[in-house]
């Protein structure tokens, strides 16, 4: 639970505005960027991309599924509904942590 906790709030300080500078200085690092400007686009596709919503997607997880048989055709085998688990992301909202979150996010 600790861990989604902060997968939870490094997202919601990638999401808040008043901590962009800071996000691009790290983006600029990670990714070895030495232009401002790109630094500032990989920020924007950042934002766009990020979201406080942690559940897993099992459409997503069915696509990935069918690439990786391709691969190893066990893995076609594997019911997806028996691996994943969405309670962690349930008791996160059911405990308000989640809400919290978004409130903060300006």
């Amino acid at each position: 639970m600790r861990l989604m906790k902060g997968l939870a709030e490094s997202t919601a300080f990638i999401l808040d505005s008043g901590n962009k500078r800071e996000v691009i200085k790290v983006l600029m690092k990670n990714l070895r960027l030495a232009k401002a400007e790109d630094g500032e686009a990989s920020y924007r596709v950042l934002r766009l991309m990020t979201t406080l919503d942690l559940a897993p997607n099992p459409a997503a997880f069915k696509v990935v599924q069918r690439i990786v048989a391709k691969v190893n055709p066990k893995i076609a085998q594997v019911d997806l509904d028996q691996v994943l688990d969405s309670s962690f992301v349930r008791n996160l909202e059911a405990s308000g942590f989640l809400a919290e979150l978004r409130a903060r996010i300006k």
